[in-house]
């Protein structure tokens, strides 16, 4: 039992030694890669030759041209973006000052106009204060015309 378990594991050890090998990759005219298991002729033995090497530098400076095309392109993109949504910062901004502008002069009217009827009503009260009736009248037709065109300004 035991020595069929140990030549099992050494039949699994050898199968897995056999699967591995060395990988050989190149990139052609075109740039693109390939993967072999064997080498080409015009490799050295190590699996890269002189030929690779001109090939891959050829390739490398025409995509670091690419790539910098690219990068100028994406960068004009990026402040384009932000140029973009700086104004529309910068209009909601405005929209907001103007709006908080509207509502301070809202404020100050409603409390102006607050203060406008209170003295208006005291005003009243004191002319009406050891008057006869008909001074009272005319205190009171003149209040309610006061009355009128405050209502008028203060709606």
């Amino acid at each position: 039992m035991r020595l069929s378990r140990s030549v099992l594991t050494l039949s699994l050890v050898s199968f897995v030694m056999s699967a591995y090998g060395e990988v050989y990759q190149r990139t052609d005219a075109k740039g693109r890669m390939h993967f072999s298991d064997s080498p080409l002729t015009s490799y050295q033995a190590s699996g890269y030759g002189k030929a690779h090497a001109s090939i891959q530098t050829k390739i490398k400076k025409s995509d670091h041209k690419a790539l910098a095309n690219v990068a100028k392109r994406l960068k004009k993109d990026r402040l384009q973006r932000e140029a973009k949504r700086k104004q529309v910062l910068k209009k909601s901004y405005q929209k907001r000052k103007k709006q908080q502008k509207i509502l301070a002069i809202a404020k100050q009217r409603k409390t102006l106009c607050r203060l406008a009827r209170k003295k208006e009503d005291l005003a009243f009260r004191k002319r009406g204060q050891g008057q006869n009736l008909t001074q009272m009248r005319n205190a009171l037709a003149n209040y309610e015309k006061k009355r009128d065109i405050r209502k008028l300004r203060c709606q």
